[in-house]
């Protein structure tokens, strides 16, 4: 099973990374027009 741990985390960011995106996205919205 040591092999299994190491794949937790890689899959929590990838779920992670599209709303990690979405937010990046956003702020340099807000950043670009106050």
């Amino acid at each position: 099973h040591e092999t299994l741990k190491p794949c937790e985390p890689l899959i929590r960011e990838e779920e992670n990374r599209p709303q990690q995106a979405a937010i990046y996205n956003t702020w340099n919205k807000i950043k670009s027009n106050p």
